[in-house]
């Protein structure tokens, strides 16, 4: 069973064992409010989401982590809906996320959640980025009159 939550200041050194560069000080105003989300997989911490915004309007997932023997179960799918959920609900209607150009594993994971390619960007020299971005329309099944 795959349980999510917002994480909370007594998770931080959960989450910087499978993660670096998260200060005390940032981690601090991320749980507050309420932007990162940790994934439990038969109780078991199994990864995190952080979602961060570029000029306080546009929403983007900043961090994801699955642990290697969580992968392929769901995990990383419920922790990107959260968090698109969060957002929505606080008003947006756009998420965006990058991707190293040649990871096909993210790119692909991406495209299945319904993220498309809307740009790219050079990372120094070093790798290419794909920016990719979703729409977040409410979900048909429960949200629209139509159906209730």
């Amino acid at each position: 069973m795959i349980q999510i939550r917002y994480a909370q200041g007594s998770d931080y050194d959960l989450v910087c064992s499978l993660a670096f560069g998260i200060g005390e000080l940032r981690w601090k105003q991320l749980t507050d409010n309420r932007q990162i989300a940790l994934a439990f997989l038969n109780e078991k911490f199994a990864g995190f989401a952080v979602y961060d915004f570029f000029n306080e309007n546009m929403p983007f997932i900043s961090k994801m982590f699955v642990k290697e023997e969580c992968r392929r179960q769901s995990v990383g799918s419920f922790l990107l809906l959260f968090c698109e959920d969060a957002v929505r609900n606080s008003g947006f209607k756009n998420m965006i996320s990058a991707v190293n150009e040649s990871d096909d594993g993210a790119l692909k994971f991406y495209k299945k959640l319904g993220y498309a390619q809307i740009g790219s960007f050079d990372n120094f020299g070093i790798s290419t980025q794909l920016v990719l971005g979703k729409e977040l329309k409410l979900p048909q099944c429960c949200h629209n009159k139509q159906n209730i």
